[in-house]
């Protein structure tokens, strides 16, 4: 038997370390698409996992958004109840409270939507007075408005601000 130089130990570990490497991210794989869609389905519902998309509150019908409004609201109500031992009474207010707020919560995030929207139109326009003609087209075409909603890629937007004068 040949002694073990420290060039053949290196290899040795080299390669087990690779072996385990790959062996990992094989696993990992595996287990990601086995179970990724279960686990997107329960966070985001069945669209999701089927390939629509997160919801988006201005293309959802209002029946659509009524029937993710009670979902949502279940999980967190199911939530509540795992956690803290709500009685059918306590969970049966806790849900009438949550159904009275909505309005109040849809206002608030709409209000907030159009501040953010509001400050995001005059950091364009501050840009555009210090850009020359050319490179305000080049910023319109690289850097499109924010689509309606906030967060939610993938949905054209309103029109762009005029140019400054």
């Amino acid at each position: 038997m040949q002694p073990i130089t420290k060039t053949r130990l290196a290899l040795l570990c080299t390669a087990v370390f690779t072996a385990g490497l790959l062996t990992g991210v094989a696993a990992d794989r595996f287990y990601i698409k086995r179970h990724f869609p279960q686990f997107m389905r329960q966070q985001f519902g069945r669209d999701f996992a089927r390939g629509k998309g997160f919801p988006h509150p201005e293309l959802e019908s209002a029946d659509e958004r009524k029937a993710r409004d009670r979902r949502m609201r279940e999980k967190l109500l199911d939530r509540m109840t795992r956690g803290l031992d709500l009685t059918r009474d306590q969970r049966e207010k806790i849900d009438t409270i949550l159904v009275n707020h909505k309005k109040g919560f849809d206002e608030k995030r709409s209000d907030c939507e159009k501040l953010m929207r509001s400050a995001m139109e005059e950091t364009d326009r501050a840009i555009l007075k210090l850009l020359n003609e050319k490179q305000r087209k080049k910023f319109r075409e690289v850097m499109p408005p924010p689509p309606p909603g906030l967060g939610h890629p993938g949905h054209p937007g309103p029109p762009p601000p005029p140019p400054p004068q």
